[in-house]
């Protein structure tokens, strides 16, 4: 009976010790994820795409599995949620993370008191993005940011015809990174377009950079050009960010641009052609860009040579008088002289240091009541046409006279502005009436001063000196 009884015992020790609840995971199998035992537990790691693992469970009495957090679900999911005792194969799959986060999910296999954990890790989606693919920038420049959003390490580059005006700057931040670039002023009227492309192992993202161009504009220094009758040259400065064309009229044939010494984008070199006529003339020369439609222009006037450079209209007296004028060469033989009447003559020239003068004889009137017009027609050396000088000889005017023996006199004063007349000196020598006027004799002895006014049968005389003796009977006349 005692030996029964302790073989009962034996035999219960065995079946209770058959009978403790066991669970393990015994084997694994997977291409699609990375399976590794830690201690009792396990824990499979799959990248970002759908994908599935199958592990061997052994177990010594029945057993359930359960998810930690129920939410685990949507994205991962178990072949076997419960089993018996004995070994079973288990299936995890997941569902492609389209999330930039890694996610995880925790299972629990329970048999009996004994508890074992299988932690699934799925790996993010690997993202480079770029908040925007374009920038758009004005024509003076500045600073622009590039906003990347990335989980990975990434770099960037600037295309190459851009790296002379997309300058990098800096970096801020960092999950979201902002990278900084400064961009030049563009100097062309033209937009330009870069691109800045950002790199990582997830991809590439590029970003295009447009930068407006200058206005077109296109100025001139100057609006007219006025020249000398000479062979002149002129300089036009042009400001302007476009290509520019010169034009100058077809007919235009004493104008032309000097291209030998245009050089620069900024100066127009012209030359104009003396000016062999005898009326001034006018052209233009325009500046234009026809692709862009802008334009300007400047006006060119040149002047006539004028041969004579003194007055053009001279006064005689009815007595007789000489004239002289001005010419625009101090040589006397340029020029030619043809006078329009037997009553003028050449009566002498001389060579200053700029001009020649030339003296023009008026003889004496003989219808003392007419007046006369004649002309003396100046030409010089190839110019066609002449300066013409005018002659006006007056009939009898109103006069007076004085006498004196003073060395040095002045007239008197005749009372009214703007008056034309003649003084004879008495000494071979005369003069245009002008207002106190004076005179010095080389001899003295006794003078009769003759001074003929212009339609004044009245003059008020004033500033008469000592000694001198007026007769007015010739102011009847």
């Amino acid at each position: 009976m005692r030996r029964f009884s302790t073989f009962c015992v034996l035999a219960l020790s065995l079946l209770l010790a058959s009978c403790k609840p066991e669970i393990d995971f015994v084997s694994y199998r997977s291409a699609q994820a990375e399976v590794s035992p830690a201690g009792g537990d396990l824990s499979m790691i799959f990248s970002s795409e759908a994908g599935s693992a199958s592990v061997e469970l052994e177990a010594s009495k029945a057993w359930t599995a359960s998810f930690v957090n129920s939410r685990a679900k949507d994205w991962c999911s178990l072949s076997l949620e419960s089993g018996k005792r004995g070994t079973a194969t288990l299936t995890v799959s997941v569902k492609e993370n389209p999330d930039y986060d890694q996610r995880s999910a925790s299972i629990n296999f329970v048999c009996g008191d004994v508890e074992k954990t299988l932690v699934v890790t799925q790996k993010q989606k690997d993202a480079l993005l770029v908040t925007s693919n374009r920038v758009e920038v004005g024509q003076p420049g500045g600073g622009i940011l590039v906003e990347v959003k990335a989980n990975i390490s990434f770099d960037y580059v600037i295309s190459e015809g851009a790296k002379s005006w997309i300058k990098p700057v800096g970096t801020k931040g960092l999950v979201s990174s902002v990278l900084q670039f400064e961009v030049s002023a563009n100097d062309s009227v033209e937009k330009r377009e870069g691109e800045i492309t950002v790199t990582g192992s997830a991809g590439k993202e590029v970003v295009k950079v447009y930068q407006a161009g200058e206005t077109p504009t296109l100025v001139i220094s100057s609006s007219l050009e006025e020249l000398a009758p000479k062979t002149s040259e002129f300089v036009v400065e042009v400001r302007s960010n476009l290509d520019v064309t010169v034009e100058i009229p077809v007919a235009c044939d004493w104008l032309q641009e000097v291209g030998t010494k245009s050089v620069s984008t900024n100066s127009f070199y012209f030359v104009a052609e003396k000016n062999h006529h005898r009326q001034a003339r006018a052209s233009w020369i325009a500046f234009h860009n026809k692709t862009w439609g802008v334009s300007d222009t400047v006006h060119v006037t040149q002047d006539f040579q004028r041969i004579v450079v003194s007055s053009d209209t001279l006064r005689a007296s009815t007595r007789g008088w000489t004239v002289s004028f001005e010419t625009a060469d101090p040589d006397p033989s340029a020029f030619k002289l043809i006078f329009s009447d037997r009553w003028l003559y050449r009566a002498g020239e001389e060579g200053l240091q700029q001009e020649s003068r030339f003296f023009v004889a008026a003889q004496p009137v003989t219808d003392l009541n007419g007046s006369r017009l004649g002309s003396v027609r100046v030409y010089y050396q190839d110019f066609a046409e002449p300066d013409t000088v005018w002659i006006r000889q007056y009939g009898r005017l109103p006069a007076f006279s004085y006498t004196t023996t003073a060395t040095r006199v002045r007239i008197p004063e005749v009372e009214e502005e703007g008056q034309v007349g003649f003084v004879f000196w008495g000494d071979d020598t005369q003069e245009s009436w002008q207002p106190a006027l004076t005179h010095t004799y080389k001899s003295s002895g006794l003078h009769t001063v003759t001074v003929e006014v212009l339609n004044k049968k009245q003059v008020p005389i004033t500033g008469v000196e000592d000694g001198m003796t007026i007769n007015l009977r010739e102011l009847r006349k």
